[in-house]
């Protein structure tokens, strides 16, 4: 999801007009949504992750979004949401990733420091 947020499209200089753009965040209150590709900007709001399923804060004024943690170059993914920690380990192309022992160790002690903060 943060890498669908954050996608940036060398060939589209809008995100509604990229078809590798998926999500994003639309009006004044910055809600997330699945673009409609019918040739507009058009959107349906999502409440959830169209990928792991976890409920996506809305926003109020003056809250943040959980700290996100990459690792391997952004193919590992770990964040925490209402004390349940959250990871996701498959690069761009939906494979698995393999990490080699440092990032291993990287890993084991985000999910001890994301467990202990929960």
């Amino acid at each position: 999801m943060l890498r669908q947020l954050n996608w940036n499209c060398e060939d589209h200089p809008s995100l509604a007009d990229c078809p590798d753009a998926l999500v994003g965040r639309f009006g004044k209150r910055g809600n997330y949504g699945l673009f409609i590709r019918d040739g507009g900007s058009s959107h349906v709001e999502i409440a959830y992750c169209p990928w792991c399923g976890t409920r996506l804060l809305e926003e109020k004024d003056g809250e943040v979004q959980p700290q996100v943690y990459e690792i391997a170059g952004g193919d590992v993914v770990l964040w925490s949401v209402n004390g349940a920690v959250h990871i996701k380990t498959t690069d761009k192309h939906n494979d698995p990733v393999e990490l080699n022992e440092h990032q291993a160790m990287e890993l084991s002690d985000l999910l001890r420091r994301l467990a202990a903060d929960s």
